[in-house]
Order: structure tokens, then sequence, then C-alpha cells
């Protein structure tokens, strides 16, 4: 079963199933004619019906996602203890969720916008904190201090954006609350009325350039990847470039119509639908996936969640009203299948011609293990369960029939899903900040989405392409030259240079069904072996991971092999340990040992070598000993490019930490001309990098371009006459 399940509808899941393989069930709805029927043979069944509802009825009466004044105030408390605490990070979550709790238009909604935008103005999100302050303001309850705290954060924010007429407009309407007799203010009122005027003549006279409808920086984006894109006529979401064609060795799969370039992007897909998953801090928009520091709640429930209003109607007529509260919940229990309840809900007032292209796509039904066919049907049953007894959606007098459909719908999306479900991913940061001064960076499984023209790319393990995510859309660019009349191929998951041959195989059969003869997979030799496997210690030739014996020589392994890989693993997970503490002097020593170790047995760019040369390093940063560091961050530059290929992503993260080191050693003005000259090779191989997997609007390229520029701010004083 793909994605997690919930523990108790698992149990569910396979006491059903079990019956349904003792009493012959499993077989019939194996061989059913249509999915339609397999839902009825399901539904038909008292059993199977009775145990359904009484889980779907549990999970309803959870009310999970309930309006709760208590939980509200329960989070707000919590966030006022986190803010004063110097915690803005948590605060700013607990104040989310104190408002996604509140009941529409009460005294906690407003409340909860005004302590989050004191927040958002405080973490340098004016824009956030602008519209949070504007929702706050919309209370009906006039309370001067209030009200004059929240216009003076409109007017901090809207000066740090340079929008010097509202910040005024701000100040004046904050001004305009306090009477004109000023003698019977009190103390408070008093220093609030301070503040505002002396920050009324610290404020500059508006600009001519003034523009308070600035473009949010995630449309400018979406411009530019727009503008770089000359769409196809004939399969939407994909470039001119490319055109689909069919074969009975290949079936349907993309071909390049002319020579295709690094970088070139070869789609820019917009979902049919997606799904976000289960995310307590509510970072993304349920409909369109943006990033979002000050998400606005559903006004029913206390889980959706919108980067805007016009997101938030758009999403309750698509989809949410059948969602809305407990449906996310029984949703959230059942892994993939609810991409499959979506997809069916947006087809019932989609574009028709749009939904045949997912329902087009293969689902591979006839190949599906029995009882894995049943419980997808058994999931498709709970679905439309629900939506009968607890939504509006099935009326009249054909409501048995439009279930069995609409459950068959369900089940066929949600078998399509399993090979054509794409994941949507985030780069966020870590928790832990890095020795390096910033914070260390990965991608995040944020969604899954179903994007039928890139769904025609055939896998391979060496692909030509890279897959990125712009909000919901879907980013498709070329990693190497296509030249002309050559397939366009993608990665199902396993790719050559992460993943051994035989796991790829196993992985692919049994997710997609076809045994991949890529030309990695057809190569006698494992890529991996030899950063997998082990070094020979007769002829220092290699000994696979998953063997025992030198592929060169035929020697056997080391006796003491095991014995020094476990002393390693010990010594690595002290250090690691001593890191975590803050410790890094004390985490040199038995990292230093441990590479010792990991050096007689491994090739020099062993994962495991660079791992270790790696928290070395960033020890080593601590100390102070940049040179030192940025010695072994150069061997991991190194080490990262023949492991990962030239333009890995992973080259340009151990590049900007190469960049940070080395700032930071100039600064001690510890001049060293030539890692200076060699960091600024690097630094514009990662720029190349950067700019073809995120586009040279991302926080990482601009962070680079930062370093940069500071790397030749410090050489330039560093060279400059006295």
């Amino acid at each position: 079963m793909p994605d997690k399940l919930d523990s108790k509808w698992q149990q569910v899941l396979d006491v059903l199933t079990q019956k349904a393989s003792d009493s012959g069930a499993l077989v019939k709805v194996k061989d059913a004619k249509s999915n339609s029927d397999r839902i009825k043979l399901c539904y038909d069944d008292p059993f199977v019906r009775e145990h359904l509802k009484s889980w779907v009825q549990e999970i309803v009466e959870r009310k999970r996602f309930c309006k709760n004044k208590d939980i509200s105030n329960q989070y707000r408390t919590k966030g006022n203890k986190a803010y004063a605490g110097a915690n803005p990070g948590s605060a700013l979550d607990l104040y989310t969720k104190a408002l996604f709790y509140a009941h529409k238009d009460s005294e906690d909604v407003y409340l909860s916008y005004g302590n989050r935008s004191a927040v958002l103005l405080f973490l340098g999100k004016h824009k956030e904190c602008i519209e949070d302050a504007n929702k706050a303001l919309e209370w009906s309850v006039k309370d001067l201090a209030r009200q004059c705290r929240l216009y003076i954060r409109k007017a901090k924010s809207f000066q740090a954006l340079g929008n010097h007429g509202e910040a005024q407009q701000s100040l004046r309407a904050a001004r305009s609350l306090f009477p004109v007799n000023i003698d019977k203010l009190d103390p408070k009122q008093s220093k609030l009325l301070n503040e505002v005027e002396e920050m009324l003549k610290s404020v500059p006279p508006p600009a001519d350039d003034d523009d308070s409808n600035e473009i949010a920086s995630s449309e400018v984006v979406f411009q530019h990847l727009k503008n770089s894109f000359s769409p196809n006529s004939k399969l939407v979401g994909a470039s001119d470039s490319v055109e689909l064609r069919k074969s009975a060795k290949k079936g349907r799969h993309v071909i390049a119509t002319r020579d295709i370039e690094l970088g070139e992007i070869v789609f820019f897909e917009e979902p049919f639908t997606f799904v976000c998953l289960p995310d307590p801090s509510h970072l993304h928009c349920q409909f369109c996936c943006r990033r979002t520091y000050n998400p606005h709640p559903c006004d029913n429930c206390a889980e959706g969640s919108y980067c805007s209003s016009d997101c938030k109607t758009k999403a309750w007529k698509q989809f949410h009203q059948w969602e809305c509260g407990a449906g996310l919940e029984l949703c959230y229990n059942i892994g993939i299948a609810h991409l499959g309840l979506r997809v069916a809900l947006v087809g019932l007032s989609a574009d028709k011609e749009r939904y045949s292209t997912v329902k087009g796509l293969l689902d591979h039904i006839d190949k599906l293990y029995p009882d894995d066919l049943y419980q997808y049907s058994l999931i498709s049953t709970a679905l439309v369960i629900y939506l009968k007894q607890y939504t509006d959606l099935f009326s009249g007098s054909s409501r048995q029939s439009n279930l069995s459909d609409l459950g068959g719908l369900i089940l066929a999306h949600v078998a399509q899903l399993v090979s054509n479900g794409h994941a949507l991913v985030d780069c966020q940061l870590s928790e832990e900040e890095s020795p390096f001064g910033v914070c260390s960076e990965h991608q995040v499984r944020v969604g899954t989405g179903i994007y039928p023209a890139a769904s025609m790319m055939n896998h391979s393990c060496d692909p030509s392409i890279i897959n990125s995510f712009h909000n919901q859309y879907l980013v498709v660019k070329a990693i190497k030259f296509i030249p002309k009349g050559t397939e366009v191929f993608n990665c199902y998951g396993p790719h050559f240079r992460r993943t051994p041959t035989y796991e790829r195989q196993e992985m692919l059969m049994g997710q997609y069904f076809f045994k991949c003869e890529c030309e990695p997979c057809r190569s006698p030799r494992d890529f991996l072996d030899k950063f997998l496997g082990s070094r020979c210690q007769s002829c220092e030739g290699t000994i696979p991971y998953n063997t025992l014996q030198c592929a060169k020589c035929s020697d056997s392994m080391s006796l003491t092999f095991q014995q020094d890989v476990d002393k390693a693993d010990v010594l690595l997970l002290r250090a690691k340990n001593y890191v975590k503490m803050n410790e890094h002097e004390r985490s040199l020593e038995p990292a230093e040992e441990a590479l010792k170790y990991l050096s007689k047995h491994f090739y020099k760019n062993n994962r495991e070598v660079l791992e270790c040369k790696d928290l070395i390093a960033r020890s080593c940063a601590c100390q102070g000993e940049f040179k030192k560091s940025a010695t072994l961050i150069e061997e991991c530059v190194e080490g990262a490019r023949e492991l990962y290929g030239s333009i890995s992503i992973e080259i340009a993260g151990e590049i900007l930490k190469l960049t940070d080191v080395v700032i930071r050693m100039m600064k001690r003005k510890n001049p060293d001309r030539k890692l200076y000259e060699r960091t600024k090779v690097y630094a514009s191989e990662a720029q190349v990098i950067l700019k073809l997997y995120y586009g040279v609007f991302h926080p990482k390229y601009l962070d680079l371009n930062k370093n940069i520029k500071t790397l030749h701010s410090l050489h330039s004083k560093e060279v400059a006459p006295v």
C-alpha cells in the first residue's frame, strides 16, 4: 500500500481482507468487469459496509478539526509565552493554530490576527504583517490601544518596504484615534501617542516611485518562468520542443522535435489537482501550494488552510465543501487515496477534455495483487460512504448508482496514482543552524499532484531532465543536451547514482510493473560498487558492497573490516552527539579517528567517508580552523562531483558552505589568495547549478550571489594600496 496509513484503519483493512480471502470475495472483486462493480460488491456486503460505516463514524465523532474556543485560547496563551520568551518561530505557529480553531468572526479571530501581526513584524515578514493587521482592524469592537498598535505595525512594515506614503497614512489613522483633548489619556495611551507623533516626524515624504501595489515575488517568478516557456499547442503543459508519440514497444513517450539545450524548460505544467500532506504548521496553501507565513483558515473547520481569500473561495467550490473538517481527517488516514478522491471531486466540474487526459493515464489494475486491489476498493467505498452520510454530494433517485460510479472513479484514480503521482517538494531550512552561519537546506515532500502531460515521459535511471516546483506548478528542465529525435526521460525515483541496480529493478517492477533496460541497468558493473563497496587490501581494487571478494584479484575481504567499520560507527555517533550539543572541540577527535578507520577500507569518495569529512569540516569551522575546514570541503566538492555528477545539487550545497567558510576566514584577516581564486571558480560553478535547479529568484541563488559579492569586497580591501 502506498503512503502511510492510520494504524486503526490498517487493522480494519486487514480484518476485511482476511475475511474476503476466506470467503472468495477477493477473487470476485479482482474479476469484476468494472470499478463500479467492485465498489458495489464491497458496499452490498453487510459485514464490509457496517465495518466501514463504523470506522467513518468514529473519525467524524473525534471532532479533531472542529472550531473550539477553549483550544484556540490555549494556543494563544502558549503563543504569548513563546513570544515573551524570544521564540518567535514557535509563537508564529501557535498564533496560527489559535486562529484556525477560533470561530468565525469571534473576538478570538481578531486577537489571533493581531498577535500574529506582531510576530510577523519581528520576523521581517512585512507584507504578511500588513495583511494580518488589516484583518485585526476589521473587528467591530473598538479599543484605542489595540488599534493604535496595529496601525504602528503597519507603518513600520510599510517603511521597511519603502512605501513612505502608506506609512504616513497608517500613522495619521493612528493619530485620529486619539481625542482632541489629550489630558484625559492614561499613561499607556500617552506613550502610544508620543510614539505615533515621533514616527510621523521621522517618516520621509512619499516618493514618486512609492508603490503600494508591489507585485509579490512569487508572481514575478511565475511570470519569469512563463516567459521562458514556449507552450505546445497539442500537449497542454509541454513545450513546443517535444511531441507525444506512441509505439507498441514503448507505449506513449515524449520525443524532442528539435535540439534541447541544458537548462531549457521542457514542461511547465499546472496539476489537474493536488493534495498537501498533513501539516500542523499550515505552511502551504491547500489550493495553490504557495508557501505562506500567515495562512487564512477555513471559516468552518480548523484544518483548511489558504494563502488568500481567493484561494479559499475557489477551494470551497472545487472540493473543500465535501472534505471540510472530518473529511480531511478521514483523508489523512488513507494515504494516497486522498488524491484519488480529490481528482474525482475536481473532475465533477472540470473541463471534460482536461479530465479525459487524467482518465487516460494507465492504472495497471489488471497487474495489481488481489489483496491490494481489494484494499483500494475498500478505501474508495469508505470515501463514498462518508460522502453519502455526511455531505450533500449525492441527491435524487439515482443516489445508489451515483455512489458506485463515483466510487469506481475514485478507485481508478487511486490505482493511477500509484504510478503517476508526482511528489511536490519544497526546500526548507533544517531546525539546527549550521556552524557556517547559514541554515542547512533539504528537500521536503509537501504534497502529491497529478500532472497528465509530464506523466507521458518514460523512465530512465539516468534521466535527461530534473523536476522542480513553483507553488503547484511542475517545472521540468533539461539536465543535459537532448538531440532532436531522441526520447526525453524522467526518473521515477531510483537514480543510478543513488540506488544500486538490484534495488532499482526491484522498486520499478514492484510499483511500475516493468523491467528497466536503460544503459546503467544494462551495464555489467554497478556504478555504485566503488562508492558503496570496500577497498581491497591486496590490490586496491573494489570489493562490491554485496560480495566478500575483490572484483579484480578475487582476494577475500580483510578480517578486520567489520571490526574497524563498527568502531568507526561508534566514533561517528559520538562525534555527532557532541555536535548536537555544540561541543565541536570534543567532536573532532572521535570524528578524525573514525575517518582513519573508514579511509583504511573505503574509497576516498565513499559516501561514509564524505559524510565524515563534512562533519569534521563543520567542527573545524566552529573552532576557527578555517583553512582545514576549507580543504575538507573542497575534497567533499570533488567527491560529490564524482558520485553525484558534475551538475548535481550536492556540489552546489558544498560550494555554498565553502564560500561561507572562506568569508569567515578572510574576515579574520587570514588571506589565502590561491584559496580565494579557487573559491571564485567554484562559486561560478554553483551559480550555474542553482540557476538550473531553482532559478535566479531562489533564496539559495541569492545567498550565493551575496557571498560572491562579499568575497570580492573582502579581497578588494586586502589588495587595495595603503
